[in-house]
């Protein structure tokens, strides 16, 4: 269909995805690879060393590049090696099985790095299965709703890294009023993630609470115990 269009003259976006099989005018995607980098550095910041257990998808493009960020960031730090690299294809069911496996194998690792969040959850999920108790760091990336109500609730993941949907739309509106006036447009757009932890998510969930406490006109009371929990929250992110 894609084919077709192109050769009627239509002009193809693809949005948060990258083809390799057809010659698009533009693609905006997030950058993947500096997700992966963003990983790498949230877990060097945090520990001197450790014995990491990858979960790919070798399929996905986007996957790869996420992974390939982050090998590539800490293959001159010789503390942190890669014990493992089990496939999973990014689903959470396939990452359930996997980890289990390797963990009733007796494969020794303390931090999971996986391509996105639903195997990270994956992960979650056979250690609490099999009652492991041992401290495991576990990575995903996406920022999705699940793995971000996780980091703010528990202490069970260690960290995400989020996309931004509303900027890539920007970008498409942005990329479409220049097609239509014929100008150039660069054939790959890469936007840049943010990485979110325990503390960068408590402190956007306290403003979420605050500023929807102020939408519905609840007592100021109320406004001011959100208030102080808006500036614990910031205390703890700086």
């Amino acid at each position: 269909a894609l084919s077709r269009a192109k050769n009627f003259g239509i002009r193809v976006i693809a949005v948060d995805s990258q083809l390799n099989n057809i010659k698009v005018d533009t693609s905006i995607v997030s950058d993947n690879y500096h997700a992966g980098i963003l990983i790498a550095k949230d877990l060097m910041k945090r520990t001197s060393n450790a014995h990491i257990l990858l979960l790919t998808h070798k399929d996905a493009l986007s996957a790869n590049q996420r992974i390939t960020g982050f090998l590539d960031t800490i293959k001159s730090e010789e503390h942190y090696q890669i014990i493992s690299e089990r496939e999973t294809v990014g689903q959470t069911e396939y990452a359930m099985i996997t980890v289990g496996d390797a963990l009733s194998e007796g494969l020794q690792f303390d931090a999971i790095v996986a391509l996105n969040d639903r195997a990270a959850i994956g992960a979650l999920a056979a250690i609490k299965e099999l009652k492991v108790t041992s401290k495991k760091l576990i990575y995903g990336i996406d920022g999705s709703p699940d793995m971000k109500h996780l980091l703010a609730t528990t202490d069970e993941v260690t960290g995400t890294v989020a996309q931004f949907p509303s900027h890539m739309g920007r970008k498409v509106s942005e990329t479409i009023d220049l097609l239509v006036k014929k100008e150039e447009v660069e054939e790959l757009v890469a936007e840049v993630n943010d990485a979110v932890d325990k503390a960068t998510q408590k402190l956007e969930q306290a403003k979420e609470e605050l500023e929807q406490a102020k939408a519905e006109g609840k007592p100021q009371s109320e406004i001011t115990a959100l208030e102080e929990k808006v500036k614990e929250a910031q205390t703890d992110y700086d």
